[in-house]
């Protein structure tokens, strides 16, 4: 058995206009809720409205706020540092704390392979890893030396 409509699509998003839910105005038309968002989708499904950054002009960007590079900014944290590419007190502070942390992290663990690697990422100054160095270094100023002739 149909329902009978009794209310216009037009009626309907006056009735979502005035604050009425979709289930409000379901129960009160007598169809179902998600039939009333159908026909008044273009109500809900209105275009994001687009952001302007204050500062520089730029698009994309949530309500009231600066693109990436126009965002107030704290010190001692990777995003000064890395980003910002500052180099105060604090942003080079916590970047040596960062470098010692996982310099830590890496002596304290076994090379997984002796070497190159273990003498650059691990520390490791055993012969094998010394004498890898040694010759990578070697080659290096070689080919350096040859290329500026």
């Amino acid at each position: 058995m149909k329902l009978k409509r009794t209310a216009t699509r037009d009626e309907m998003i006056q009735m979502a206009k005035d604050g009425l839910s979709g289930h409000a105005i379901a129960a009160r038309t007598g169809i179902t809720y998600q039939r009333v968002y159908q026909l008044i989708s273009p109500y809900y499904k209105r275009p994001p409205k687009r952001r302007y950054c204050p500062v520089c002009g730029k698009g994309g960007y949530r309500a009231n706020d600066a693109c990436r590079a126009h965002r107030p900014w704290k010190h001692g944290n990777a995003n000064g540092y890395h980003y910002h590419r500052c180099r105060c007190t604090l942003c080079r502070a916590w970047n040596t704390a960062i470098h010692r942390q996982q310099q830590a992290s890496r002596r304290e663990a076994v090379p997984p392979s002796h070497g190159i690697s273990g003498y650059n990422n691990y520390g490791c100054r055993c012969e094998v890893c010394s004498t890898a160095q040694t010759l990578k270094m070697k080659t290096y100023t070689e080919r350096r030396n040859h290329e500026q002739r």
